[in-house]
């Protein structure tokens, strides 16, 4: 393979009269002059063209003989000079050889340079506004990208299926009682709020940025068209490999888990940006002709595609101001929460008690509320009963009995992660996507829903 240069000439001074035992050889280098390297030998096939025959003096470099002739090698007496002299007339760099080339020493430089996805993070991360809490809950915005806004509003096409969505629920009055009850629940919330009539954007497509709504039921995507997500940065990943975090969790005596209650509805969206996240209802869907109005979601929506880096970003934003406080329980809370599940443990009862305990009331402290607790510890179980129906941590308010959760109460994990929930005893719960039997302390694989297939494989 041949390309048009392999680097700038590398000009050196050495004076052979300087070093005896270079002045008989014959020697491959040319030190009066400053030709550029013409030859470039891959470290495979280094010891194919030079020997072990190697000549030392007193003082300077080292003679070692090849096929092209006795060679000098380590520190003379003078300094070796690279200069950055510029190219041959003739040479072009933009050429397809010297473009694989460039991207051959590119590699050379792996974990050593930064690569343009992490120079990308890294500005992202120095533009994005850091989290800042408000009493009971971390307010953050939207890492939008520059230069970019959705196509359209998308009212038109939301304001259709919503049309779709009433002609169904009106089959079902109780469902559409629940629907609307979801609505009205999280509005009391906090979680969702009406646009006031003056600033209700009328119905334009095309809209100044920061005004977008969003359907009820997904939607195909067209390429040509710009959505929400296609404006918005995926952010950082603060998401560890499931395989670590099992292998972590398995090195405990006592398993511990449990996930944060309604994790990315306990972040806030500042104000400037909850217009994009928009969507229609009707005032009453009980009367004849119902009025269409506008909401808009003030937390952090599941379904945005930056929103595992939101809710992570904060959630180590948060565990910050307990690094000099409680070093143990931020190194631990940092490894061992896969987005909004804590996948942890300890070595006896005591220990877990204490993580249990710590881990609690400093997720709090934020807003969140670690809930769900599973361990293979029938005393450590006992102990966090005690705690739980002693002091009521829920930072929502109960529920009616016929309510229907409009955000299930399934983590991240297992909304991504896991399949169809079988029908399982109390002791066995899922750990990212496994099965967990807390009695044994065993995973499982349960394989009920292949025994339709079982007459292929035999």
């Amino acid at each position: 393979m041949t390309f048009p240069a392999i680097c700038s000439p590398i000009p050196a001074t050495i004076n052979i009269d300087d070093y005896p035992h270079l002045q008989d050889l014959e020697l491959a280098e040319n030190f009066d002059s400053n030709d550029a390297i013409s030859v470039l030998i891959g470290s495979n096939y280094y010891w194919a063209i030079v020997n072990a025959e190697v000549i030392k003096g007193e003082s300077g470099p080292t003679a070692i003989n090849s096929k092209f002739g006795w060679r000098s090698s380590n520190r003379t007496n003078s300094n070796l000079i690279i200069s950055d002299l510029p190219h041959p007339p003739d040479f072009e760099g933009n050429d397809a050889i010297s473009m694989e080339l460039r991207r051959f020493w590119e590699t050379e430089s792996i974990g050593i340079k930064p690569d343009g996805a992490e120079i990308e993070q890294q500005m992202l991360k120095d533009n994005t506004e850091k989290p800042v809490f408000y009493g009971r809950y971390y307010e953050v915005n939207l890492p939008c990208k520059e230069d970019y806004t959705p196509s359209s509003s998308n009212y038109r096409l939301c304001e259709t299926r919503l049309n779709s969505l009433y002609h169904k629920l009106k089959k079902d009055h109780s469902l559409l009682r629940d629907y609307n009850n979801i609505i009205r629940d999280q509005e009391k919330r906090g979680i969702v709020e009406r646009v006031q009539e003056e600033v209700s954007n009328p119905q334009p497509e095309l809209v100044p940025k920061a005004i977008h709504y969003s359907p009820h039921h997904a939607v195909i995507h067209s390429e040509d068209v710009l959505s929400l997500n296609d404006c918005l940065e995926i952010g950082e990943n603060h998401i560890p490999r499931v395989f670590d975090q099992l292998v972590k969790f398995r090195w405990n005596a006592v398993g511990l888990t449990a996930d944060i209650e309604k994790a990315f509805l306990m972040v806030v969206i500042k104000p400037d940006d909850r217009d994009m996240l928009r969507f229609l209802w009707y005032e009453d869907p009980f009367v004849p002709k119902p009025k269409v109005v506008q909401y808009r979601f003030n937390r952090l929506l599941f379904g945005l595609r930056p929103s595992p880096s939101i809710l992570g970003t904060t959630i180590k934003h948060h565990l910050l101001f307990y690094k000099q406080s409680e070093p143990e329980m931020f190194k631990l809370l940092q490894n061992c929460l896969y987005v909004d599940d804590l996948i942890t443990g300890e070595e006896n009862d005591e220990k877990a008690q204490n993580v249990y305990t710590k881990s609690k009331r400093i997720m709090a402290a934020g807003g969140f509320n670690l809930r769900k607790w599973h361990s293979n510890s029938r005393n450590l179980l006992k102990y966090i009963e005690n705690c739980e129906v002693s002091v009521p941590h829920s930072s929502q308010p109960p529920m009616p009995p016929n309510q229907v959760e409009v955000e299930d109460d399934q983590s991240y994990a297992k909304s991504t992660i896991t399949g169809d929930c079988e029908n399982q005893a109390n002791s066995t719960v899922k750990v990212l996507g496994l099965n967990w039997d807390t009695v044994p302390d065993k995973f499982f694989f349960n394989l009920v829903r292949f025994r339709k297939w079982e007459h292929h494989i035999r």
